[in-house]
C-alpha cells in the first residue's frame, strides 16, 4: 500500500512540483524530528504517518492551509 501511495503521489505531482520524501521508519522520534526541522520549508505538506502513536499534536504544528493530506 505504501509503495503504491508514493508512486501515485509522485506520478500526479512530478510535473507540477518539486517533491522531497522523508522516511521515519515507523519511529515516532524520527517523525517528530522531521516535522519540526521542516516546518516553514515547504508550501505544502503530505504526511503519511503509519505510526501507532498519536501524532495529532505534531500535525497541528503545520498550518491548515499547507497540509494537503495526512494519512
Amino acid at each position: 500500500m505504501r509503495e503504491q501511495f508514493y508512486r501515485t503521489l509522485f506520478n500526479q505531482l512530478q510535473t507540477r512540483a518539486d517533491i522531497d520524501i522523508y522516511f521515519h521508519h515507523h519511529n515516532y522520534q524520527v517523525f517528530e524530528k522531521l516535522i519540526k526541522e521542516n516546518l516553514g520549508k515547504y508550501t505544502h505538506y503530505v504526511i503519511a504517518t503509519f505510526l501507532k502513536e498519536d501524532v495529532a499534536q505534531l500535525l497541528n504544528l503545520i498550518p491548515d492551509k499547507k497540509e494537503l493530506l495526512s494519512i
